[in-house]
């Protein structure tokens, strides 16, 4: 896991969101306005330690101490091999759950945890599925826990 992390943090594709701003998807809009809607992954890392328990989502990078706080995929191939029209720009820019823009969602989660700022790294990959699942299945073998905002991977089955 380290390895793919690292190699996405060694990209020049990133971006900072600061829960600061007056009009949080403004300020998001704003400050990925480079990151192109092409499909990839993107990891977002906050500065501040969040738990012990947690030391192997901690990351020294550029002389910071990066903790991993989300991972997630844009784009790539559906199981019927057509591809996500959604890139990362707009899977970013995007709704969470329940009409819930991601920037308003990233400042409540930053408020809750008092967290000043996020660092978002991306890596553009036609398929980011596979790492994606790399990263899952690096957490579950080692049975690790996962970043603060990601759920368990898999979506629970529709009642009929």
């Amino acid at each position: 896991m380290e390895q793919i992390i690292y190699k996405i943090l060694a990209d020049d594709l990133s971006f900072e969101f600061s829960k600061s701003s007056a009009e949080p998807t403004k300020h998001l809009k704003n400050v990925t306005e480079k990151i192109p809607n092409d499909s990839g992954l993107y990891l977002v890392f906050c500065l501040e330690e969040l738990n012990y328990e947690n030391s192997h989502l901690v990351f020294d990078f550029n002389n910071k101490k990066l903790t991993l706080v989300y991972f997630g995929k844009a784009g790539g191939y559906k199981k019927d091999g057509s591809r996500f029209s959604q890139g990362l720009n707009g899977r970013i820019n995007n709704v969470v759950s329940n009409d819930v823009r991601r920037a308003l969602y990233w400042k409540k989660e930053m408020e809750a945890n008092n967290l000043s700022k996020y660092f978002v790294y991306c890596l553009l990959d036609e398929n980011p599925a596979i790492i994606e699942n790399e990263i899952y299945d690096f957490l579950d073998r080692n049975n690790l826990s996962y970043p603060l905002m990601n759920k368990k991977r898999g979506k629970k089955p529709k009642l009929k």
